[in-house]
């Protein structure tokens, strides 16, 4: 853990001093909340995972510091979010030029409390694509911290070849407060070198490759060891294996690898980027350190795709994005057998399960422009997603497939242009339709709560159908006339309601201060 703790420090020095340098302000006429996103929607390579491409974007030095508070109520959730739920959070970001280079750092903190939570023990994010976890039955809270520190390098080499490098360090610790306690520790390091190739102004073409290594260690302890509890192993969709006692030790190691190709496109009014990336990613969960026992193994292929377009003019602007995931996880276990002079020796392994998930999205905004900012926004969106998990034997299958629209609009008031006062209104509208969904267990143990109760309230969850509504505002303004630090105090507001099932809605309420410079 020592040289964790020394890498992770390195980074938090590292990025830290990049955005003091960015401080010194950014290169355009004003920097209200509304610039600042209009920004970062126009750096279409800035969206990628290619770092070389960030001096195509025509960036600029600036930097960025908020701070917000977040709550949540409320049973519209899946088992394993809790209900009633607040954090902290802190970051701050920024970009410089040094000399030819274009370095960008960002810096990210929160701290989240989870209220609660069901059938969560020895993994802080479930949703991670790692089926093999330990959980028990009590409900509790729980306590997280996460770290995310995150650089991108862009270096022209010539007029035809850029080189980028962008890399990324995260750290979390959770703790669940119930007996079986447990502290986790997360850590996932990604690192992603790039390179683009320029024919002309106009067109141009990327490579980026991809490396990442997680690790997470769970260790259960119990406060009354004079009442042991039940736990569970979970190999996926309820089947499980009940034991009691005080839990188990847990290990989790990864490895993905990946690259993936860009097209990037601009000429005078028009600006086009489309990317395509595949990455490979193995992960095994062990019993134990010394002497591990293999839990299982999940191996993600995954393919996704992103299309960015837009056309500007002085007046308006067309801005149009279009996305696919395609992600399909096998789940490995294993037959051991544990010899007093070897540990446990791997007899047999096979695929027991499988979990594809498609994801599909298009999105349209039309934006009013005023200089750098806006005046107003309007949007439409669609989003389809497919979920089929199954276990292959005995077979159990749970199948959702969902379609969603949205429609958002923002206005962006002009209080003062001596302060550059403004008031940004946003609203956003949507509904999320059902259109099939099933979930069928035929392994043993029908009755364990994992299945009666996790699996078939998560399915419940996935296909209800639900409107949400989410509004928020925005002030801002100078902090002196002459000065480009623009201060700004948000509120947010998410609403989501539903009839299906038990469930009722889910309220999120959130304050952000922060200023941009």
């Amino acid at each position: 853990m020592k040289k964790y703790r020394y890498v992770s420090w390195s980074c938090v020095w590292s990025v830290m001093a990049l955005l003091l340098v960015a401080t010194s302000g950014m290169a355009q006429d004003l920097n209200t909340p509304a610039a600042f996103e209009l920004m970062k929607e126009r750096s279409l390579w800035r969206q990628s995972e290619n770092a070389a491409g960030l001096l195509l974007d025509n960036p600029y030095r600036y930097s960025e510091l908020k701070a917000g508070y977040n709550w949540s109520k409320g049973n519209f959730c899946r088992p394993q979010q809790g209900n009633g739920n607040h954090d902290l959070d802190f970051g701050t970001e920024g970009g410089v030029f040094l000399k030819k280079m274009y370095v960008w750092g960002a810096f990210d903190y929160s701290r989240e409390s989870l209220k609660n939570v069901d059938f969560k023990q020895s993994i802080i994010d479930p949703y991670r694509g790692m089926p093999y976890y330990v959980t028990d039955l009590n409900t509790s809270d729980w306590e997280n911290q996460f770290y995310d520190m995150r650089f991108k390098v862009s270096l022209p080499v010539n007029q035809m070849w850029s080189l980028g490098l962008d890399g990324k360090y995260s750290v979390a610790q959770g703790a669940k407060q119930r007996d079986i306690r447990t502290t986790n520790l997360y850590y996932r390091l990604d690192v992603k070198p790039a390179v683009v190739y320029s024919f002309n102004d106009s067109h141009h073409v990327g490579l980026v490759l991809e490396y990442m290594n997680l690790k997470e260690e769970a260790n259960p302890d119990m406060a009354n060891t004079d009442d042991y509890q039940p736990y569970y192993e979970l190999y996926g969709l309820g089947t499980a294996s009940e034991n009691v006692g005080s839990g188990k030790t847990v290990n989790y190691i990864g490895n993905r690898v990946g690259a993936g190709l860009q097209y990037g496109y601009q000429e005078g009014a028009v600006k086009l980027l489309l990317t395509g990336d595949y990455s490979y990613r193995v992960e095994d969960a062990e019993f134990s350190f010394d002497r591990p026992e293999k839990f299982g193994t999940a191996k993600e292929k995954l393919w996704q795709g992103k299309l960015l377009f837009q056309l500007w003019s002085a007046s308006y602007s067309h801005h149009f994005e279009a996305s696919y995931r395609n992600s399909g996880i096998d789940g490995i276990q294993y037959v051991q057998q544990n010899t007093s002079s070897e540990g446990w020796q791997t007899l047999h392994s096979n695929i027991r399960s499988t979990y594809k998930t498609q994801l599909a999205g298009l999105d349209y905004s039309l934006i009013a422009n005023r200089g750098n900012e806006y005046r107003w926004r309007l949007g439409v969106g669609v989003q389809y997603d497919n979920e089929k998990d199954e276990y292959l034997i005995p077979y159990s299958v749970k199948r959702t497939e969902n379609l969603a629209f949205s429609v958002n609009g923002k206005v962006n008031i002009a209080l003062s242009d001596r302060l550059a006062e403004r008031l940004l209104i946003a609203a956003k509208v949507m509904y999320s339709n059902n259109l099939s969904g099933c979930y069928s267990y035929n392994g043993s143990y029908p009755d364990y709560a994992v299945v009666t109760d996790f699996e078939q309230t998560d399915l419940n969850y996935l296909v209800s159908d639900f409107y949400g509504l989410n509004e928020s505002v925005t002030y801002s303004r100078k902090i002196k006339p002459s000065q480009p630090a623009n201060l700004y105090v948000k509120g947010m507001v998410d609403y989501r309601k539903t009839n299906d099932f038990d469930f009722s809605d889910r309220t999120t309420i959130s304050f952000a201060l922060g200023c941009n410079f």
